[in-house]
């Protein structure tokens, strides 16, 4: 698969030796990085021998458009969407051109307009070839910067003929489509279009590719910033579907003759110049199969508690509770709320201790930490979260990660390691803070022990930051600042909303912020929970004792313009919107 880190994109395109304003100091005024973010990238960033803005991509701190963008207005070099430049190229310009040519060259030709000007397009703002104005006959040539996965979806269209939307006919009945019975050249082009599709992907910034069959047609989902968002272009025929499938089959390690059975696989790909684990998974259906992949980059960089987006309420409490000797800490949330973000970030401050041993059981290992012990989950064998756990209070460890408490064993096994003096860190899903104690109790927790065990409990969500590039004062739907306020809107409260913009490619969110809650196990909370206290009372306790509920920090983001109003209905359930 051609990705952004070919040849013809070298780490040259990142030299910030141009004599202009250095790209970190940009970004940084743009408002993409903090100052203190940005010096310690470029001390990283030096060790590692990278430059600034490849080394901020690499670690996921930067977006790749935002540095790219940067990169354009610092050589004076228009800067253009792959969105937007989709309606302005002309395909029939590289008919007649060998693509082997175009790569070497590292341009693409994109439109002649009227006046006789060459549009071309590169991923290396230090490009300056001009081969393409005499070979296409044109009078003069102006360049736009791409970002290099931008620039390989637009290689792969022109390619694939994916410009306009895909055009193949149907191959196959809807039984579906078998790969291995293929001719080399459907099986090159299924191949080619997955790849197309992952580079989408993750030019898109997306988490997850769904791929939808229904009676006549096929639909191609991506969740971006943990929205749902249907991806037109893709115009695929059932045939071209069955055909993407198994070659995810395939990669997955998973059988393409059975379309019966739910299958799950993994296997890791390089894609757009970073590496990434991808996830598998299909689901039979009434018309065939869907199916889902995830995109879990390879080497993002693990955030420090101060870049999760908490309140100094909340860091306080989790760092805190971190220099406990033993206890439980949970986190808990639905899945995709950043949970295992959480813990990674304890996990890093408690790395650096070298008085202590820390072990980790995970399903699956999702970043690799060092001085961390790490083992990977394998029930089909018996290594399961809690005899693991058994078999981690023989070795003498100060530390345990559980991933997730996902039954009663293995909430059994997480509160013996901290009864037996060992600092234990878990997750577990409910919907805040104070039903986490409720539900230990329903899977069979002893009240005594939860009680003289819990540390703190952290509930947590994610919501969609408004896009800083188009962000504007707005007035809210009047019947839901009646739901969330039950009455006046407290004075001077503001907000607002996004416009949508070239950065949030039309969407007015960029980015997600963890909107959270921290309970800590008080001498007044461990008490009534031995005694047996309802939750509805545990609850009242809490806000006695001072306990600032999600819904307190998601109107604190919400004034400070992080986050719109319209995003707390999607996070938080009825019963928490109301005050």
């Amino acid at each position: 698969m051609t990705t952004a880190g070919s040849p013809g994109n070298s780490t040259n395109e990142l030299d910030e030796d141009f004599p202009m304003e250095r790209l970190g100091d940009m970004l940084v005024r743009s408002g993409a990085l903090a100052r203190e973010s940005m010096e310690q990238a470029s001390a990283e960033a030096l060790a590692s021998g990278l430059k600034i803005g490849e080394y901020l991509i690499q670690q996921g701190l930067v977006p790749e458009r935002d540095v790219y963008r940067a990169l354009a207005q610092q050589r004076g070099i228009p800067f253009h969407e792959i969105e937007k430049l989709w309606a302005q190229v002309d395909s029939s310009l590289t008919e007649n051109i060998s693509w082997k040519f175009l790569k070497n060259i590292d341009l693409i030709p994109v439109q002649i307009f009227p006046n006789g000007e060459l549009l071309v397009a590169t991923s290396n703002p230090n490009n300056h070839e001009r081969v393409l104005q005499d070979t296409l006959k044109a009078k003069s040539q102006k360049i736009c910067l791409l970002t290099p996965t931008d620039y390989t979806r637009l290689q792969w269209a022109l390619e694939l003929g994916q410009v306009d939307g895909l055009a193949f006919a149907d191959q196959a009945a809807s039984e579906g489509t078998d790969l291995v019975g293929q001719d080399a050249s459907s099986k090159a082009q299924h191949v080619a279009l997955f790849d197309s599709l992952l580079l989408e992907a993750v030019g898109e910034r997306a988490s997850d590719i769904h791929i939808e069959r229904y009676e006549d047609r096929v639909r191609i989902r991506l969740r971006i910033d943990g929205h749902l968002t249907d991806i037109s272009r893709f115009n695929l025929t059932l045939g071209m579907l069955d055909g993407i499938i198994n070659v995810m089959k395939i990669h997955g390690g998973l059988d393409i003759a059975e379309r019966r059975l739910p299958q799950g696989g993994r296997f890791s790909s390089q894609v757009g110049g970073q590496r990434f684990d991808l996830r598998v998974q299909t689901q039979p259906c009434l018309y065939g199969e869907h199916a889902v992949l995830r995109l879990l980059p390879h080497e993002k960089k693990i955030l420090r508690i101060e870049d999760l987006g908490f309140s100094k309420h909340v860091s306080q409490l989790y760092e805190r509770a971190l220099d406990n000797p033993g206890g439980l800490i949970l986190v808990t949330g639905p899945t995709g709320s950043g949970k295992s973000t959480t813990l990674y970030s304890g996990l890093q401050i408690l790395s650096r201790d070298e008085t202590r041993k820390v072990m980790t059981i995970e399903d699956p290992i999702e970043y690799n930490i060092a001085n961390v012990q790490q083992t990977e989950a394998r029930p089909e064998i018996g290594l399961s979260f809690a005899s693991s756990t058994r078999a981690f209070l023989r070795e003498d460890p100060d530390v345990i990660l559980i991933g997730e408490i996902r039954d009663a064993e293995t909430a059994m096994e997480a509160l013996r390691a901290a009864e037996t003096g060992h600092l234990v860190l878990s997750t577990l899903h409910c919907n805040d803070a104070v039903s986490t104690i409720q539900r230990l109790i329903d899977i069979g927790m002893p009240r005594s022990t939860i009680s003289a065990e819990l540390l703190l409990l952290v509930s947590q969500r994610l919501a969609r930051r408004i896009c800083t590039g188009c962000r504007v004062e707005a007035t809210p739907d009047e019947k839901l600042i009646a739901e969330i306020f039950s009455g006046e809107v407290p004075a001077g409260f503001k907000f607002y909303r996004g416009e949508g913009c070239d950065r949030c490619n039309g969407r007015g969110a960029f980015g997600r912020i963890v909107v959270a809650e921290a309970l800590p196990a008080t001498s007044g909370l461990r008490r009534e929970i031995a005694k047996g206290l309802t939750q509805e009372d545990l609850k009242d306790l809490a806000r006695s004792e001072g306990w600032i509920t999600m819904r307190d920090h998601a109107l604190e983001l919400v004034n400070k313009g992080t986050i719109a109003l319209e995003e707390l209905p999607k996070i938080l359930v009825a019963e928490q919107l109301k005050a």
